[in-house]
């Protein structure tokens, strides 16, 4: 276990969070999306739906470090939040996790306000999470003989795959190939794929 947010005995109130495959509560991973009737903005997965960063800020359900994560990562680009470093990033972590917990002390708050702060993930629009200058090139950086390789098999190259399931893409990790990489494995971001497609950024 990384830390305690990663628990296996934590629930949340968010019920299709509870046994999902992909998005649980020990998972949060943050990204862009546009709702059905609205701009591109900052969330995180739960389950089924998506956490929405900028009506939780509205409704101050953030304070401290956690809150300036928050809304560096609530616009139509994640560039901001990294550009805080990891002590913000792990501080916005907690707070999503606190405030998600079917046993924290924030359920009875944020709760109530299910209406503004959760948006169901089939109805919404997935953008791509940030601005990325190169992405070939931060491949070929750290993984060797890329440089004439379609961007398949660059991905190919790094361990991971890329799949299309009725719309959707699924960037995940090939445990049976062989790789080389400056991260930990569970730390995968998906930089930006020819088209533009949209995903999660895991954040651990």
């Amino acid at each position: 276990m990384i830390d305690a947010t990663h628990s296996a005995a934590r629930r949340s109130w968010i019920a299709s969070a509870n046994g999902h495959a992909d998005f649980p509560i020990q998972n949060l991973p943050l990204g862009v999306f546009a709702p059905p009737r609205g701009s591109a903005r900052g969330g995180t997965a739960i389950g089924d739906e998506i956490f929405d960063l900028a009506a939780a800020l509205e409704l101050g359900l953030f304070e401290g470090l956690a809150a300036r994560a928050a809304e560096a990562a609530s616009g139509a680009s994640l560039n901001a939040l990294f550009a805080l470093g990891r002590e913000a990033r792990v501080a916005l972590r907690r707070r999503l996790g606190e405030i998600l917990d079917a046993d924290g002390r924030d359920r009875a708050r944020a709760a109530p306000m299910r209406a503004r702060l959760i948006h169901r993930a089939a109805d919404c629009r997935l953008e791509v999470p940030a601005a990325i200058g190169d992405y070939t090139d931060f491949f070929r950086r750290y993984v060797s003989g890329v440089e004439e390789l379609p961007y398949d098999a660059i991905l190919a190259k790094a361990g991971l795959a890329l799949s299309q399931d009725q719309g959707n893409y699924r960037l995940t990790l090939d445990q049976s190939s062989p790789r080389s990489l400056p991260w930990p494995c569970s730390h995968v971001t998906l930089m930006r794929w020819r088209n533009g497609i949209g995903s999660w950024m895991w954040n651990r």
